[in-house]
């Protein structure tokens, strides 16, 4: 899931958008606060 959020995020979209498009396409529920979660230990990474 996590590479999933990722590849989207790089896409552009906001944290809504992708939390929206993955419970449509993939009836997932994933909360804007779970994709910041994920998107931001990335980004520490990269820091």
């Amino acid at each position: 899931m996590d590479e999933m959020v990722l590849s989207l995020s790089a896409k552009g979209p906001p944290h809504g958008g992708i939390s929206a498009h993955l419970a449509e396409v993939y009836v997932a529920q994933v909360s804007k606060q779970t994709i910041s979660t994920i998107t931001g230990k990335v980004m520490d990474g990269m820091a």
